[in-house]
């Protein structure tokens, strides 16, 4: 995982040469680490919403706090200060809502709960769209 966010295709395609890597992720890495040392099993299962192609709009990258959550007064200064990018920002959350419905439309449902005897869980297994928290995704 890495430890902040990768805004720029350039820097993208970059870190991808260097490392081989086929994609880039901030959290999973430290998920897996604390469960590592807990001894908890782990897996994740991620949808990418900003391809290595894009460079995320200057608003995106500002509005995200160092926990993962938007503040949008700082997104509104950006877009005031930068109006050009709202079609990026647009298609930014346009992905970012297609990859929360993919996700939730494919989150196996794991937990001891969600599976009967029969190995039958809700749904067919699959997470009914209540149960992933908005914030994880």
């Amino acid at each position: 995982g890495l430890d902040r966010v990768v805004g720029s295709a350039e820097e993208k395609r970059r870190l991808s040469r260097e490392t081989d890597a086929s994609l880039m992720d901030m959290e999973s890495g430290a998920v897996a680490t604390v469960a590592a040392e807990a001894g908890v099993p782990f897996a994740v299962l991620r949808a990418i919403c900003d391809t290595a192609d894009r460079t995320l709009p200057h608003a995106a990258l500002v509005a995200l706090g160092a926990e993962g959550r938007l503040n949008a007064a700082r997104m509104a200064m950006s877009i005031l200060a930068r109006p050009g990018q709202m079609r990026a920002l647009l298609g930014l959350a346009r992905d970012a809502a297609a990859a929360r419905w993919a996700l939730r439309a494919r989150a196996v449902w794991a937990s001891p709960h969600g599976r009967r005897s029969n190995g039958s869980g809700p749904k067919g297994g699959i997470l009914p769209l209540g149960i992933v928290p908005e914030a994880s995704l």
